[in-house]
């Protein structure tokens, strides 16, 4: 159980931002997942429960992202 949820939340994150190539680009998507299901949860007028749960794992998997994309830009940038 734990290993999917590892695999979910850093790595697969971690592997879009690389393949993005751009920290800000992949960063946002996942900031963009969160609001929306944010917004869906508002919007559907829940009393909490799982929604916010899981915009918060999806603004914890930002950073990997950011990371995996980060680190793309570096190994280009030192690549002639």
């Amino acid at each position: 159980m734990a290993i999917e949820i590892v695999l979910a939340f850093a790595v697969l994150p971690f592997a879009l931002g690389y393949g993005l190539g751009h920290a800000g680009y992949a960063a946002a998507v996942f900031a963009a997942l969160a609001f929306t299901v944010l917004a869906l949860q508002a919007t559907a007028g829940g009393d909490g429960g799982v929604m916010p749960a899981f915009a918060l794992g999806l603004l914890l998997s930002a950073v990997p992202a950011y990371l995996g994309g980060r680190v793309r830009e570096r190994r280009s940038a030192t690549r002639p």
